[in-house]
């Protein structure tokens, strides 16, 4: 506290310091009759005081947690007030604010919590800061980067603008460091920020594409450097596409090609000092080299072949031998975690602010578009052009083309086919799902036996002029024969009958009666040929091509009118049709032997609003002349209209006026009650590869939905923010939204939807009540005013209504609950704005279609963000994780503990009599889980699961399912257990991209305890030497040498397996490197530290024995081995030192010793444990701060469900 404030608050009474605070002290009487208080769990209650209450001169809490809800709603009112609103008003949002958060069914961001209603105005979790490529503007990034992370906050950044290491720069005539040297200033401001006991959080970025990418993957795993960032790569389409292929990709920096001759520059630059070092150090190789033969790319980390150069000089990289180091470094330490660009950026609300680029094209060239003037090739659709969607007709807001993409023919049981990528998405319905609700799946995740959806799309134009030639064109492409043959004589001929001389007295008036030549009837048979002449004339004027009866077909994209596709369907009905009407379902029936007619067939029907279906069977209905016989084998098709489908068409066909007999039978089909039921969905019959293809995919803002051949798809498409824009996060509480109705758990729909308009207008409020933390970002949030409202407690929804985590219907209710909270967040924006306004860059944005529906007042509404810590305040599951753990233990004083269980669990077992002491201990012991515990029924089992119960698949579906209705991102860690292979891990991203997520991040269980081992060579050590002290040598410091020898031994401690590098100069040991845990990490810290001291003693001459001695026996929690107890970390370390001092041989090929010592006592015990049901208990290798029990990660973030800490 400054002396300015100390003396403001001299003689204060203690309300009216907690007053100058923030603290509301006069409450009103709903707040102070609520009892929220008394209900808090002890954790709830420690978490609030811990993270979110005020504090006093003397760091003493001031404040309850009503109080606590009562200033945020009260504050966040008050912002009203700036638009007309009266004090009645203010009050009465003050108290539905205040309800909602304290019935536990939203919470804001961790920030509003802390700063609302107090002097510190900075309300936002999250920053986007640009780093631009000149000295000026990264300075002055760090600078921003360091003033909003004095307040908490976080900071995003894309390094891509920044030039590759090596390059020359034109302005000050040097050579630039690259983009690792520049990250790393921003990790050392925020390690003085942390410093400061404040915890900044960095995320970086690079593109794929750039030449300092391997640097950048390397440099936080293999180098330690940047530990206060989580880094992930920008993967671009073409690179993911190149990985699924195992082709190659470009390097590029600033738009323009790294060639060869760049590459050239950049090594010669690097080795000859030009690109700069660390202060007493060599500069560090280039990443990339040029082997010898001029045409490979040397990865110079592994030294190995990774690229190549492309014969226009241009720098190329094996796309999945890189995506296979990414996905190393991953499965061991978590990080590079994977961003996928082309998909963050479809959606860009404010696309005039920053560019969008094309991802997942999904539709092959000449797929046909439905439109209002008709079906139009996909090809021809630009950007504007009004097509089909399951709103109506929407205008195309972009398009795009890929050339050469793998494709897949798909065929449907209506008889359609359609040529489309895996990417592609349609609306299904799961084979054996009990729910009847569409979702958009993509291909790859359908099968054969899955229905799609199937809409109708009629043509808007109306023409009846054209429904004659329409009539006419229905005729020939039924019962006519215009061949070639038939061409060289002129004539057309038009099969029939001569008991129908009505229908054929219609035909001939139709064509013209003076056009026609006698009849040619055969002989003793009723069957005729009408005779029409000049042929090539009436082919011509119809638009036909000469053709047999098996090859008939039109040109469906010529057919613009309403009256044009019911002239053609009456046509083919007068002659190749027929009206069922005995069959229970009453149908109408057409008959081609031409597969391409009957496909346009079916469109036409779509086109009337009707769904056919195409049955086709193979025929051999050859005769025989004298005693040969004739072989005539071929397809028959029919066309198959039922159920409303048909009435619908009986109702608008003219058919009477052409064929009276068959217009009377299909008149019968008018009544309603003959014509009933819905056949709008078709199965999937067959998916084949059908090999690589032009491509496009479209997109419209409503719906993001287009029709093709009747079949309903999704554009196969969170975005970034925008420079110095902001996250004003906030979550909907799901474990409150279930309800019981009839003695069955459900989703409240209205309760949440009541909500998510209220906690709408809340967080809007706050992008008002923020000020700061630096000018360009308040006016960047005034200017988009973007929200985030996401979601906690949605396992704990899952176990409320029953369902697995595991499971396709988990899949259905993440996508039920999201799209309710995102179309309600929608239309409340809506109304909001109706009487604030709409945001300042409206015009620029996505949304200034002119339609009501669009006239929102933030550019985006909805992201699931971390929720680790506030979770815990209302005893929910962290964000869409499942739970960790259903059981955790908190050691209290007298050596006793305390059980933290899952309420849901708690409540079931207490229900059920199995609640215990012994059963929580069984669980905890479990790792807090209940699977292969024998007391549990089979029944909780299946519920009650937890991160490791989940495989990996799951996990990322889970996240895709709420991707699909966020307007943002979506944040979830895809936990790993500690068996999981790097092809897991890379399995994993492909699927993410397949799914069309934005990004995703991995943790491996226990992967921050794993280290490489590296040791000073591979030569036989030498055994340690006894060496007296000298008193010289006392005072008198040995510096190591350049080159040292050492061992390494892998020890196990009660933190972690420590490996302990010993190395030496002529014979002496000189210094010790000491690795357990993740680099940055506490457990790391601490090892690091006692390294660096016992390489201080041997540096001036203490003996290996004396250290040893002084770390031996020091205790905290022991753990039995077969070398006997280590009773900690120092403990462990002594051991280690031991067995090298013992003289014993370590080579870097054969780097186990104890650990190999101890195979067969961990055997022993997981065999023990796996007797029981049970799964031997882990640790995840990182300590508690303020409690002492192990860390979890949690959405990217270490907390500790024990006591509430995060590092984030």
């Amino acid at each position: 506290m400054d002396r300015k404030t100390l003396i403001l608050l001299e003689g204060k009474t203690k309300e009216e310091i907690a007053e100058y605070f923030g603290v509301r002290t006069k409450l009103p009487s709903f707040v102070a009759k609520d009892d929220f208080d008394e209900k808090l769990s002890d954790n709830s209650r420690w978490t609030f005081s811990k993270k979110y209450l005020l504090r006093d001169l003397h760091g003493d809490v001031i404040e309850t947690p009503k109080q606590a809800i009562f200033r945020l709603a009260r504050t966040l009112a008050e912002i009203e007030k700036q638009f007309g609103a009266s004090e009645e008003e203010v009050e009465r949002w003050t108290e539905k604010f205040y309800r909602v958060i304290a019935s536990k069914a939203f919470t804001p961001g961790g920030r509003v919590w802390t700063n609302a209603g107090t002097h510190i105005t900075g309300l936002f979790n999250c920053y986007v800061l640009p780093v631009h490529d000149s000295l000026e503007e990264i300075y002055e990034s760090v600078k921003h980067a360091a003033l909003i992370q004095k307040h908490g906050g976080g900071t995003g950044y894309n390094f891509s603008e920044l030039r590759p290491r090596g390059s020359y720069v034109v302005k000050s005539k040097g050579v630039a460091s690259g983009v690792v040297s520049f990250i790393r200033q921003f990790d050392r401001q925020t390690e003085i920020i942390n410093s400061g006991n404040r915890r900044g959080a960095n995320m970086g970025i690079l593109d794929i594409n750039h030449p300092d990418i391997l640097d950048f993957i390397y440099a936080k795993t293999e180098r330690g450097e940047i530990t206060n960032f989580n880094v992930s790569v920008g993967a671009t389409e073409d690179f993911m596409r190149a990985v699924d292929t195992n082709g190659y990709f470009d390097l590029e920096w600033n738009g323009k090609k790294f060639l060869v001759e760049d590459l050239k520059h950049v090594v010669k630059n690097i080795e000859g000092g030009l690109a700069g070092a660390e202060v007493g150090q060599r500069p560090k190789a280039p990443s990339l080299t040029l082997a010898d033969n001029g045409t490979d790319v040397i990865d110079s980390f592994k030294n190995r072949v990774i690229g190549r150069i492309s014969d226009p000089g241009i720098v190329q990289l094996k796309a999945d031998v890189l995506m296979d180091t990414i996905c190393e470094l991953a499965w061991r330490t978590g990080d590079p975690g994977m961003i996928f660009l082309d998909e963050i950026n479809k959606y860009n609300p404010l696309p005039k602010l920053g560019p969008i680029k094309a991802t997942n094209p999904c539709v092959a060239r000449g797929t046909l578009v439905n439109t209002p003037q008709g079906y139009v090739p996909v090809e021809k659709i630009e950007i504007g052009d009004q097509i089909s969607t399951v709103f109506g007709f929407e205008p195309v807001k972009s398009v795009e083309r890929h050339d050469a993409v793998p494709v897949f023919n798909v065929k449907f049981s209506d008889g359609g086919v359609q040529v489309v990528t895996a990417t592609h998405r349609y609306y299904a319905i799961k084979k054996g799902s009990q729910s009847k609700r569409l979702i958009d799946y993509r291909l790859d995740e359908l099968k054969d036996g899955d229905y799609v959806r199937v809409e109708p799309a009629p043509i808007l134009l109306s023409n009846p002029d054209e429904y004659l030639e329409g009539l006419k064109s229905g005729i020939l492409l039924g019962d006519g024969c215009y061949t070639e043959y038939a061409m060289s004589h002129n004539i057309v001929k038009i099969a029939s009958s001569t008991d129908d001389a009505e229908f054929n007295q219609n035909v001939k008036q139709l064509f013209g009666e003076e056009k026609f030549r006698k009849d040619d009837i055969q002989n003793n048979s009723k069957s005729m040929n009408m005779i029409l002449s000049g042929g090539r004339q009436v082919i011509q004027q119809l638009q036909l091509v000469p053709s047999y009866s098996y090859e008939k077909t039109f040109d469906i994209t010529i057919v613009s009118s309403r009256e044009k596709a019911l002239g053609i369907i009456d046509g083919l009905l007068a002659t190749d049709g027929d009206v069922l009407l005995k069959s229970n379902h009453p149908q109408i029936r057409f008959v081609t032997s031409s597969q391409k007619l009957a496909q346009n067939i079916r469109r036409l029907l779509l086109m009337l609003g009707c769904h056919g279906r195409i049955f086709s069977s193979f025929l051999d209905d050859g005769g025989q002349i004298g005693d040969r016989r004739i072989v005539r084998k071929h397809r028959k098709y029919q066309i198959i209209v039922s159920g409303e489908g048909a009435g619908r068409l009986a109702r608008m066909s003219q058919l009477e006026k052409i064929s009276p007999i068959k217009g009377k039978k299909l008149r019968e089909l008018r009544k309603e009650w003959l014509t009933t039921g819905n056949t709008w969905k078709a199965k999937i019959v067959s998916i084949e590869p059908a090999g690589t293809e032009e491509v496009y995919d479209l997109y419209c803002e409503s719906s993001d939905t287009w029709i093709t051949d009747g079949y309903v798809q999704r554009g196969c498409g969170e975005q970034p923010l925008h420079p110095y824009d902001a996250c004003n996060l906030g979550s909907v509480n799901l474990d409150v939204f279930v309800t019981r109705r009839n003695g069955k758990a459900e989703i409240d729909e209205e309760k949440l939807r009541e909500a998510t308009r209220v906690i709408i207008r809340f967080m809007d409020n706050v992008n008002d009540s923020n000020k700061g933390p630096i000018p360009p970002v308040e006016q960047t949030v005034l200017k988009h005013r973007r929200i985030g409202l996401g979601v906690l407690g949605f396992a704990d929804m899952l176990i409320q209504l029953g369902i697995p985590y595991d499971s396709d219907e988990a899949l259905q209710v993440a996508e039920v609950v999201m799209k309710i909270i995102n179309d309600e967040a929608k239309i409340a924006s809506v109304e909001i704005a109706e009487e604030k306004g709409v945001f300042p860059a409206f015009e620029l944005s996505k949304y200034a279609t002119g339609k009501p529906e669009d006239m929102v007042r933030n550019a985006e509404r909805t992201t699931i963000a971390p929720t680790g810590t506030i979770s815990m305040i209302f005893d929910t599951s962290s964000g869409i994780e499942p739970w960790f753990g259903m059981v955790y233990k908190k050691n209290i004083r007298g050596g006793d503990s305390l059980y933290y269980v899952n309420k849901h669990l708690e409540r079931v077992l207490k229900e059920r009599g199995l609640y215990s002491k012994e059963i929580l201990e069984k669980i905890y012991q479990n790792r807090g889980c209940v699977t292969g515990i024998q007391e549990i029924p089979e029944d909780l089992k299946r519920v009650f699961k937890t991160t490791f119960d989940v495989g990996t698949e799951q996990h990322v579906r889970i996240q895709a399912a709420f991707q699909k209705h966020v307007d943002n991102a979506v944040s979830k860690t895809i936990n790993m257990p500690e068996e999981a292979t790097v092809v897991d891990v890379k399995k994993a991203y492909l699927l993410a991209w397949k799914l069309a997520l934005k990004g995703i991040t991995i943790y491996r269980d226990r992967s921050k305890d794993v280290q490489v081992l590296e040791t000073g060579g591979n030569k036989k050590e030498s055994k340690e030497k006894e060496t007296p002290v000298k008193e010289s040598q006392e005072k008198q410091r040995k510096e190591r040498k350049e080159i040292s020898e050492g061992k390494t031994v892998r020890v196990k401690t009660p933190i972690g397996t420590a490996f302990v590098t010993l190395n030496f100069d002529d014979g002496e040991p000189r210094e010790t490197f000491i690795n357990v845990g993740k680099s940055g990490s506490d457990i790391s810290a601490d090892s690091e530290a006692i390294g660096r001291l016992i390489s201080l003693c041997f540096r001036y001459g203490i003996p290996l024995d004396e250290v040893i001695s002084q770390l031996k026996g020091i205790k905290s929690n022991p753990i039995i081995t077969e070398k006997g107890w280590v009773y900690s970390l120092a403990d462990g370390i002594a051991k280690a030192l031991e067995i090298m001092n013992q003289g014993e041989e370590y080579s870097a090929e054969k780097q186990t010793t104890l650990h190999d010592t101890l195979n067969e006592i961990e055997t022993l015990k997981k065999d023990t444990a796996e007797a029981h049901g049970l799964k031997p208990r882990k640790l995840s290798g990182n300590v508690c701060p303020d409690c002492g029990n192990i860390t979890e990660m949690v959405e990217g973030c270490e907390m500790c469900r024990t006591c509430g800490f995060s590092k984030c």
